[in-house]
């Protein structure tokens, strides 16, 4: 008995090796990497056509602005940088004309998807990384997003954001139910070498 223990023990062990090895990321950058550095006139959409494996889960995602600033000192031009998930969007970016909202701080994309937080605002001059890590119920929505293979981002500048990229990256791992079927069969022919041995 102590030995079928110790195996069924080296077999969960191996497992948590096999998820944690079996986790995978994907990036995504837009086909205009900065965007078109956020002018305040337009909002922007950003559309990914991606498909989920069915055997894996997402555990984690990333949307990161690498270098971002503000054209001016905020003192000079106060400054909001709109932010959210949405269900869908055109593939690619899309430029969208803003000349009502232009710099008045009123939200392009407000009531659509997930307005992620904190919004980016009151950027210096100095050039800095922002990255949105997205929580536990983003990414439940983002799941569900991705569930017909398209989804997306929405931005709203209300001012110049100049940047260098926008990447988003999605980390997943092996569904559990794989693992755990893949554990069954383990423990099944381990005990089944067991007892013709014996």
């Amino acid at each position: 008995m102590k030995k079928i223990l110790i195996l069924i023990g080296a077999i969960v062990l191996m497992l948590s090796f096999a998820g944690i090895s079996g986790a995978k990321n994907y990036t995504f950058t837009p086909s205009k990497p900065d965007m078109y550095d956020l002018n305040h006139h337009y909002a922007y959409t950003w559309g990914i056509d991606w498909t989920l494996p069915s055997d894996e889960v997402i555990t984690g995602a990333e949307l990161t602005f690498e270098q971002i600033s503000n054209w001016l000192d905020p003192i000079v031009d106060p400054n909001v940088l709109y932010v959210h998930l949405l269900d869908s969007a055109p593939s690619g970016v899309k430029k969208l004309q803003d000349n009502i909202h232009d710099n008045l701080f009123v939200d392009y994309f407000e009531g659509q998807g997930i307005e992620l937080m904190p919004r980016i605002e009151n950027l210096g001059t100095t050039p800095q990384d922002i990255t949105f890590t997205l929580t536990a119920s983003e990414l439940t929505q983002l799941a569900l997003y991705v569930g017909d293979g398209n989804f997306g981002f929405g931005f709203d500048p209300d001012c110049n954001f100049y940047n260098n990229r926008i990447t988003f990256t999605t980390n997943t791992v092996p569904e559990p139910t794989t693992l755990i079927l893949l554990g069954s069969g383990l423990v099944g022919a381990a005990l089944y070498a067991r007892r013709r041995k014996n």
